[in-house]
């Protein structure tokens, strides 16, 4: 009985983690569009860049042509060379969401826990002796 309590409070706990960080997600996004040869500075973000883009000092990791996903740990000044204007995520890191991931990955956990227990419980104290 105890697999059937830690299940319902894994699936509720997962189900608030998802809806408070579908929340803390639309407060911490934001959409840049940098016009050609016009800069912008970010500080700590994740930034994920959206087709064509010449970018300099974002970690080194944005490629022409394609769409890229980059972590900023600091501010950082990013350039568009391009003679095409190019539009840039940025999801602001925020403690909170952090925290939220980690509910996230307790209420999998609590989950599988519960399944554990309840394949112990139906599968192998029916072989005991």
């Amino acid at each position: 009985m105890k697999w059937k309590k830690i299940l319902i409070i894994g699936i509720f706990l997962l189900l608030f983690s998802i809806g408070l960080g579908d929340y803390l997600l639309t407060l911490n996004y934001n959409e840049i569009v940098l016009k050609p040869f016009q800069s912008t500075t970010i500080s700590q973000a994740e930034v994920l860049a959206n087709g064509p883009i010449r970018a300099q000092s974002i970690a080194g990791t944005l490629v022409e042509g394609t769409n890229t996903y980059s972590v900023i740990s600091g501010p950082t000044v990013l350039v568009n060379n391009n003679t095409k204007p190019i539009s840039l995520v940025v999801i602001s890191n925020n403690l909170l969401l952090e925290i939220d991931y980690l509910l996230i990955l307790i209420s999998f956990g609590m989950i599988l826990l519960s399944a554990l227990l309840l394949f112990y419980n139906k599968v192998a104290k029916k072989r005991e002796f």
